[in-house]
C-alpha cells in the first residue's frame, strides 16, 4: 500500500532434507518488517507460481514437491488479498513473524524458499 515498505528477512528459509512427517512437521521460522505511516491500513501475503490460490504453497525440486503453509501466529497467510493478514501502520517498524510449515516428508536434495 501507498505509504508502506516491507523488508523481508532473514533471506533464504531452508526446510532439511527430511521435513518431518505429517504428525511432527519441522517449522522453519522468519519475520517480515512492515513500516506504515500512522493509522495506514497494509495486508501481507505472497506470490507463488506453484500456488495460484489459497493457503497452501508447493516447494518443487524436479518431480518431487512439499505443500506447506505460510502462518502468522494463528493466521494463515496466502497469495490473494481475501487471504492476506490485514494490519494497521502504527509509523514504527512492525514485526510480523512468520512460521513455514511443510506437510509431509520429502529426502531428495534440499528445498530452499526464498522471500
Amino acid at each position: 500500500d501507498a505509504g508502506c515498505v516491507i523488508n523481508a528477512g532473514p533471506g533464504n528459509i531452508v526446510f532439511p532434507t527430511t521435513v518431518g512427517t505429517a504428525t511432527k512437521p519441522v517449522d522453519q521460522i522468519s519475520s517480515a518488517k512492515v513500516v506504515c505511516t500512522d493509522t495506514t491500513p497494509y495486508k501481507l501475503y505472497f506470490t507463488s507460481t506453484n500456488n495460484p490460490g489459497g493457503t497452501t504453497f508447493s516447494m518443487k525440486n524436479g518431480t518431487k514437491s512439499i505443500p506447506y503453509s505460510i502462518a502468522s501466529g494463528a493466521t494463515l497467510i496466502g497469495t490473494t488479498n481475501a487471504a492476506a493478514l490485514s494490519q494497521t501502520g502504527n509509523g514504527g517498524e512492525q514485526t510480523i513473524p512468520l512460521t513455514f510449515s511443510p506437510m509431509k516428508v520429502m529426502n531428495s536434495p534440499t528445498p530452499t524458499a526464498k522471500l
